[in-house]
C-alpha cells in the first residue's frame, strides 16, 4: 500500500514537472521569437525575415499557449482535459512541422523541433496514461472496500 502511494506521488510529480516545463518552453520560445526575431531567424533559418510582424505574432501566440499549458498545475485532477489538449496541440505541431519541412530552406531545424515536440508528447502521454490508470485502480479498490 505504501509503495503504491510512493509510485502515485512519483508519477504525479513527473506529470506536474512535464506540464510545467512544456509550458515554460513555449513561453520562453515565444518571448525569444518576439524580442529577438532576427536572431531567431538567423539561428534557425540562416536568413533575415522579410516581414517580422507575422513572426512576432507567432511569438505572442506561442507565449499565450504556454500560459494555457500551465493551467493544469492548479487542480490537476480537475484539469486533465487540458493535459489532453497539450498532447493534441503538440501532435498538430508535429504534423505541421513535418509537412512544412519539405518546403523549408532549413529542414534540419524543423525536424529537430518536430523531434522535440515528439519527445514532449511521448513523455506527457506516458505519464498521463500511467497517472489515470493508477487513479482508476485506486478508486476501484476503494469502492471494493465499501
Amino acid at each position: 500500500m505504501k509503495q503504491n502511494r510512493i509510485n502515485r506521488n512519483i508519477i504525479r510529480s513527473g506529470l506536474y514537472l512535464s506540464v510545467f516545463f512544456i509550458g515554460l518552453h513555449s513561453m520562453l520560445l515565444g518571448i525569444f521569437i518576439y524580442f529577438f526575431t532576427e536572431k531567431f531567424y538567423n539561428l534557425f533559418f540562416s536568413l533575415s525575415p522579410q516581414n517580422i510582424f507575422f513572426v512576432r505574432q507567432s511569438g505572442v501566440f506561442l507565449f499565450l499557449l504556454g500560459v494555457v499549458y500551465t493551467f493544469p498545475l492548479i487542480r490537476l485532477n480537475q484539469r486533465i482535459y487540458l493535459i489532453k489538449y497539450i498532447i493534441f496541440t503538440k501532435c498538430i505541431a508535429i504534423i505541421f512541422l513535418l509537412i512544412n519541412a519539405k518546403i523549408s530552406m532549413s529542414p534540419e531545424a524543423i525536424y529537430l523541433a518536430a523531434l522535440g515536440d515528439g519527445i514532449m508528447v511521448f513523455v506527457l502521454f506516458s505519464l498521463l496514461f500511467t497517472y489515470l490508470n493508477m487513479r482508476q485502480k485506486r478508486y476501484s479498490n476503494s469502492s471494493l472496500l465499501r
